[in-house]
């Protein structure tokens, strides 16, 4: 695929913690029949067990 000679819009749904309820529901509406063009969806996760970067993440939500 040219993604070059193509239009589209990229829309991010940024969510810490979301639930599997949460994503249950966007999956629905963005699979939705009347949708036309229909829209893809792929989630990303990024894991961190690294007790510092925890740490300074908590740190910076509470200020």
């Amino acid at each position: 695929m040219n993604l070059m000679n193509r239009s589209f819009f990229i829309q991010v749904f940024d969510a810490t913690n979301t639930t599997r309820e949460r994503r249950r529901w966007l999956t629905n509406f963005c699979h939705r029949e009347d949708r036309d063009p229909p829209f893809r969806l792929f989630f990303v996760e990024s894991i961190c067990d690294d007790p510092d970067i925890i740490n300074a993440n908590i740190t910076v939500s509470l200020i």
